[in-house]
């Protein structure tokens, strides 16, 4: 069965609808949830994921809210919860201190991280990456790889390019670890080609946030379950 990976922004837009959306998330069953710890300045990320970024930090968020609820997330759901980020919010929260009981995964956006930092690290790949990085970075690889479907930054992406089916074999081998790819994926015609290349699921995060965005919490789970049953036809 091939996976599903839901991104969301930590406490957007506030914490009573950030759990209504992982009650719904819980209910249809995502394998995966990513969320994401806001940085002051999310280069790779477009305007719909720094949005959610620019809300939340108006609330000054702490670790120890961040923990507290990263903890409530594990005990209370079914599905496993990653932690993204980049290198500012690693350092400012002391992300790779505080957590590592709390989830069950780091991604780390601009930097790889190192097996001694953290025990539990996704690393982020793309099809610009030589081999020798390759190898290095996949050897401090837990969870899953996270593959861009192309380079760019999130959402900004009209339609699915091609760049990632190479780097899914490379991968293959050189690691069993599941391989799932991000960037750009929307509906179920990108879910369904890019499974049928070779992925074991997708990482949806702006067109989801755009779909609740505009329809509310409804709106947001017809769309989990339209992807779910493509991801079943696969």
């Amino acid at each position: 069965m091939k996976k599903l990976i839901i991104y969301i922004t930590f406490m957007y837009p506030n914490k009573e609808k950030f759990f209504e959306i992982l009650t719904m998330l819980d209910k249809c069953q995502a394998d995966v949830v990513e969320i994401g710890i806001p940085a002051e300045n999310p280069y790779l990320d477009g305007d719909i994921v720094k949005h959610t970024y620019e809300e939340v930090l108006k609330n000054k968020i702490t670790i120890e809210e961040i923990k507290e609820t990263l903890q409530t997330i594990k005990e209370k759901f079914s599905f496993k919860s990653v932690v993204m980020t980049y290198d500012e919010g690693i350092k400012k929260y002391s992300l790779l201190t505080n957590i590592e009981d709390c989830c069950d995964g780091l991604l780390c956006s601009d930097r790889s991280l190192k097996r001694e930092e953290f025990s539990k690290i996704i690393q982020v790949y793309n099809e610009s990456i030589e081999s020798t990085e390759m190898n290095n970075m996949i050897e401090a690889n837990d969870v899953f790889c996270y593959v861009m479907s192309g380079i760019g930054k999130t959402g900004s992406m009209d339609k699915i390019p091609n760049d990632y089916i190479k780097t899914i074999k490379r991968l293959r081998n050189i690691t069993d670890l599941p391989i799932y790819v991000g960037f750009g994926v929307k509906g179920s015609e990108d879910v369904i080609k890019i499974c049928s290349n070779g992925a074991d699921g997708v990482i949806i995060g702006s067109h989801f946030l755009k779909v609740y965005n505009e329809g509310g919490i409804d709106n947001a789970e017809k769309y989990v379950k339209e992807i779910k049953n493509a991801l079943a036809s696969v």
